[in-house]
């Protein structure tokens, strides 16, 4: 499997940019790896932009330290699972002991997927979405955890220890899989040709398509932060 990929990030109206997003592609000698994040800062509480940044800084570091050698062993997904839930953990001790330092509350929401070999993980928390596309068709993978009045009702952060979501499946040729946060989703067009991974079988493709439905979103409105990673698979390398 090889993947082509690329990223959105986009601070629309706003003063800062609170959402942060990850992608990193190795190339192993048994099968390729990769893994894409999205993560949203919360506005209403303190310093969403460092608790969104500070976690896929974490993330990043512990991709490069732990999963890579964990997938250079043929380890399956049940180790790597382990292994990120362990980060997440830690993740949110240091920001509950940061959030004390400074007497704030702080938090954020993640969607993060590993792709491994011919199987994804999906990693979930809070109101950001990851889709899986494939012959037009949109599929979420993920739920948002909201509350009836529309407050999130987990997230990672200066607070104890919240469940993540974990989902996994196959991955299948022509396959796309798009994450974002809910500035780009809540206006974008969903049968609209930008996202079908048919046309996004290059990093360029990519990035135009997302520069192009990005645009749409601003044209309808859309004045928050605004995020996205897109990934698609195939069998043989595009030559």
């Amino acid at each position: 499997m090889y993947f082509s990929a690329g990223a959105y990030w986009d601070v629309g109206t706003r003063n800062i940019n609170e959402d942060s997003v990850l992608l990193q592609i190795v190339d192993l000698k048994r099968k390729s790896l990769a893994i894409a994040a999205v993560a949203d800062g919360i506005g209403g509480l303190g310093e969403g932009h460092v608790a969104s940044g500070y976690l896929l800084e974490r993330l990043n570091e512990a991709f490069y330290s732990d999963i890579i050698p964990l997938a250079e062993r043929n380890k399956g997904p049940v180790y790597l699972k382990r292994s990120m839930l362990r980060t997440f953990y830690l993740i949110t001790d240091s920001l509950r002991r940061y959030g004390d330092s400074k007497d704030i509350k702080l938090g954020t929401t993640l969607t993060c997927m590993l792709f491994y070999g011919n199987r994804y993980l999906l990693f979930h928390i809070g109101d950001s979405r990851a889709y899986r596309i494939r012959n037009g068709n949109f599929f979420s993978l993920s739920t948002d955890h909201i509350k009836e009045k529309g407050e999130l009702s987990r997230c990672l952060g200066s607070f104890p220890y919240m469940e993540m979501e974990y989902v996994s499946g196959k991955i299948r040729n022509n396959m796309g899989f798009l994450i974002c946060s809910d500035g780009f989703y809540s206006l974008m067009d969903k049968g609209s040709y930008l996202l079908d991974p048919t046309y996004m079988q290059s990093d360029q493709e990519i990035e135009r398509n997302l520069m192009k439905m990005g645009k749409i979103i601003r044209n309808r409105g859309q004045k928050d932060n605004a995020s996205a990673v897109y990934i698609t698979i195939q069998k043989k390398r595009k030559e």
